[in-house]
């Protein structure tokens, strides 16, 4: 059985297409604008990254991603006294940034 792009509508091969982890829609790589390379390090890394396509709503699940750092930042705050310089500010502006911006989104999840 044939498996149609989410975008284009065209049969996706299984060696270019990646699947969306929210509506489960496979997509060719030039239609969501990720390079091969970017697809096939999803591949390898299939359960610490996450694709989500432009036409679900990952609001809800960035914003929980920016409660849980916020989170980890006030934690961050009380054990810098015995704790090395962290670069969680910076990972902040990037989720504020996402979450104003975001289409296409690839989510690392490193814990």
């Amino acid at each position: 059985m044939d498996v149609l792009c989410g975008i284009c509508k065209k049969t996706t091969p299984n060696n270019d297409k990646i699947i969306c982890d929210s509506c489960k829609k496979p997509y060719h790589s030039a239609c969501t604008g990720l390079s091969r390379q970017e697809i096939q390090c999803m591949r390898v890394a299939s359960r610490k990254l996450h694709f989500f396509c432009e036409n679900c709503d990952i609001s809800t699940i960035l914003n929980s991603l920016y409660a849980t750092v916020t989170k980890l930042q006030t934690e961050v705050d009380l054990l810098k006294a015995n704790a090395k310089e962290v670069q969680v500010p910076h990972t902040l502006s990037i989720l504020r940034n996402l979450c104003k911006n975001s289409k296409n989104v690839i989510v690392g999840l490193l814990i």
